[in-house]
């Protein structure tokens, strides 16, 4: 038997290619989610109304997988899984089916919602450091900056921001990402210890406190930002 996937997620022809963050994160309360497979008293600390520590961890936060809500998407459609081919990014002329992808997806059982406010994630400035090494001087030299030290190590100060990722099944699926002080991407395959610093750190910084279990209200996104004519 077939699962039945929810087609109001399955990006359109007349969907623009990728929503402005910018202009998302300038209304009033927008508001992305994750979906934890644990039950809620596993996902967060029922005393404290905090996330639980073995729920993200630091090396997911770079590419960290979410969705925007206040669009098509709503909490009972974060059962549904994009595996395999579904999770490559969607970009227009494509035409989408879910008969293409029947066996791109999964549903799970469980899928606690995890929130996070926008304002909260996206273009905040966390720190890191790095050892006072020939590397980390060539780059204070080439951006001529004075960056604050320690005994041993440099503290720079990186960015975390959310991008649009409409994948193959789901348009409303965007990523978290991490930049260093020279507006680079850090990707997890940068194995460097200051690159596992900056990863712990903008966790430590901007996701663990500001995961929320439950949101009062978020806004409605306009059809002018994902729709070709609105």
């Amino acid at each position: 038997m077939r699962l039945k996937y929810p087609c109001c997620l399955i990006p359109k022809s007349y969907y623009k290619d990728c929503m402005d963050m910018n202009k998302i994160a300038a209304l009033k309360r927008p508001c992305v989610v994750r979906s934890s497979s644990k039950p809620f008293n596993e996902t967060f600390n029922i005393e404290t109304d905090t996330l639980r520590e073995d729920i993200i961890f630091p090396k997911e936060i770079m590419g960290l997988s979410l969705n925007l809500i206040g669009g098509k998407l709503h909490l009972r459609h974060l059962k549904y899984r994009a595996k395999g081919s579904a999770m490559k990014e969607w970009r227009k002329p494509e035409k989408t089916t879910i008969k293409k992808y029947q066996n791109s997806f999964e549903k799970t059982k469980i899928a606690v919602p995890i929130y996070f406010y926008l304002k909260d994630i996206n273009n905040k400035p966390f720190p890191y450091y790095r050892t006072k090494d020939s590397e980390a001087q060539k780059l204070i030299k080439a951006l001529n900056i004075n960056p604050p030290a320690t005994d041993d190590k440099f503290i720079f100060e990186g960015q975390c921001f959310v991008k649009h990722t409409p994948n193959k099944i789901n348009y409303w699926h965007v990523e978290m990402f991490l930049d260093d002080i020279n507006k680079a991407e850090i990707t997890p395959k940068n194995k460097s210890v200051w690159a596992r610093s900056a990863a712990t750190e903008a966790y430590k910084h901007i996701v663990s406190g500001n995961a929320r279990s439950v949101v009062e209200k978020y806004s409605i996104i306009p059809k002018a930002e994902y729709l070709e004519v609105a």
